[in-house]
């Protein structure tokens, strides 16, 4: 008797765990409360009704076509004068503060910066030329601002161009009354 009774349970357990889960057939139901709200749900109440749902529209994923390389890396690997160029200071995405807009601009160059060759620094897309890896802007106004550094030949061309950083000035301001 007992080992019937082990037995039953054993294959009701085996039944419970075989049998597929009741599908949700996916019934909305809308009622409107006293208030005037719209309520959804989907348990049904006595003063609801059920709504019709549309099929959702599902748009197949279009695959995204990277480029091989960057126009950086293409610059980089047209370079045969330079390994890397990049700029140390102000870091990305670094919040400077001070009254006078001064930013200090550093630039590393590997190898160093060659003779006949110029550094030029670009914020916001206006260049200055540097003949140092390192150059102060003078009043830089208030807000985002994008900076740049490109090695340049003696005839003008770009050999190589460092990757662009954002950063951003902080300046009080004297509140007129």
């Amino acid at each position: 008797m007992r080992y019937l009774l082990i037995s039953l349970l054993l294959l009701y357990q085996i039944t419970a765990l075989t049998e597929e889960p009741a599908q949700d057939n996916g019934t909305v139901y809308r009622s409107i409360d006293e208030d005037g709200s719209v309520q959804y749900s989907d348990k049904p109440t006595p003063d609801s009704e059920a709504v019709k749902l549309q099929q959702p529209t599902i748009l197949p994923a279009t695959p995204v076509q990277r480029p091989a390389t960057t126009t950086i890396q293409k610059k980089q690997q047209k370079s045969q004068y330079y390994q890397s160029l990049r700029i140390t200071r102000p870091g990305k995405q670094e919040t400077l503060r001070g009254g006078q807009g001064i930013v200090e601009v550093s630039v590393a160059i590997q190898p160093a910066l060659q003779d006949g060759h110029q550094l030029e620094i670009l914020l916001d897309g206006n260049a200055q030329r540097a003949d140092t890896t390192s150059l102060t802007l003078q009043n830089v106004y208030r807000g985002e601002h994008q900076l740049q550094a490109r090695i340049l030949d003696a005839q003008g061309k770009a050999l190589l161009e460092s990757e662009r950083i954002t950063f951003f000035m902080h300046r009080p301001t004297v509140a007129k009354p």
